[in-house]
């Protein structure tokens, strides 16, 4: 084998973590790879770390610019890859050693557009892998292309019981692409100040449109760091609803543009909500000092929305675990505080997982 992948790690202060990620593409068993490292206005040593490696060892490349965010930094480093086939490593994250030689050997040896491999959620002190209840190689053509892309617009039918399963569908690490398409198509990063969250989904949403082969790897070969506190997951932010309506105008159009059928349509409206829970919790954090009352103000506003009322017309909580549905259905009936004060027990509960 001898195509060269390009290993595209964004960096905003990760001096904590950056060696341990950068160690761990050097050391891949497949050695043609080349490292776009971009550093997004890091604030600590992150540069410096960055340079260090760079000094060692002439695989790693460096981007060095203004904070932009991390949909942006991606966006710089595919304008410089040269590689056949390319990964997204996020800063806090590693690789097993073999996950690059894992993943492009398939993607050679079937000629996939995108290989997919399994993760492991890692904690200070444990290590939890993702467990997928599917063989040990799967693979999907044509319409089954498309399903897996449609899974991407939101859960339809019995995917409503367990829509976390959905979760490593939607990322764009643990992947391997193939580069000509993403060149070929122009695609890119959505920015989050934009969209709010879901950058990888959306950009996957555009991909999977050219995909003709995609390859599911049932190994756990890449390290999701879940320890971050600076997550952009873990603050408030005001601007969060504003910014899913247009992630969810955009989802739309996509459906429009593509003359997608109804199944597209009836996962976006679950989606939208499902996204409920994640507005909530945004609603309830503690960097967020409101008073109790305005904070519940603001979640009957959201309930009332019209675009929300009107999926949750057609929504069935009923697929739901009872745990679950108890949410939804007070959400449906627009029983406001009921529902908040669920928000905060998911909270609280949440804070001490």
């Amino acid at each position: 084998m001898s195509r060269l992948v390009s290993l595209i790690v964004p960096v905003y202060n990760a001096e904590g973590y950056l060696s341990r990620c950068l160690e761990s593409l050097l050391n891949q068993t497949y050695p043609l790879i080349e490292i776009i490292c971009v550093n997004d206005g890091s604030m600590d040593r992150s540069l410096e770390i960055i340079r260090e490696y760079k000094r060692q060892d002439n695989r790693i490349q460096l981007i060095d610019k203004r904070n932009t965010g991390v949909s942006d930094s991606r966006n710089q480093a595919l304008k410089k890859i040269t590689g056949h086939y390319v990964m997204f490593v996020d800063s806090d994250d590693w690789l097993s050693p073999n996950t690059v030689e894992v993943l492009i050997e398939e993607a050679i040896d079937s000629n996939s557009d995108l290989v997919m491999c399994g993760y492991v959620r890692e904690f200070s002190n444990r290590s939890k892998e993702k467990v997928f209840n599917l063989p040990d190689r799967v693979v999907y053509e044509e319409e089954e292309v498309g399903h897996l892309q449609r899974r991407l617009f939101g859960p339809i039918n019995s995917e409503l019981g367990s829509p976390e399963t959905l979760d490593a569908l939607g990322t764009v690490w643990a992947k391997l692409y193939k580069a000509e398409i993403i060149q070929q198509q122009n695609l890119q990063f959505t920015d989050l100040n934009v969209i709010g969250s879901n950058e990888d989904g959306l950009f996957n949403i555009q991909a999977f449109e050219y995909f003709k082969k995609v390859v599911f790897i049932n190994q756990p070969l890449y390290h999701y760091w879940k320890e971050n506190a600076n997550s952009i997951t873990s603050r408030h932010n005001p601007h969060l609803m504003t910014q899913w309506k247009t992630l969810f105008s955009k989802m739309e159009h996509h459906i429009k543009l593509n003359n997608k059928d109804e199944a597209y349509v009836e996962a976006l409206r679950n989606r939208k909500c499902l996204s409920l829970l994640g507005l909530g919790l945004n609603e309830s954090f503690d960097g967020d000092k409101a008073r109790f009352s305005k904070k519940v103000s603001r979640w009957k506003e959201i309930l009332h929305d019209e675009e929300i009322a009107a999926a949750y017309e057609e929504f069935l909580p009923e697929a739901f675990p009872p745990h679950w549905r108890m949410f939804y259905l007070c959400n449906k009936r627009k029983l406001v505080l009921p529902s908040f004060l669920i928000i905060l027990g998911i909270d609280f509960l949440r804070k001490r997982l």
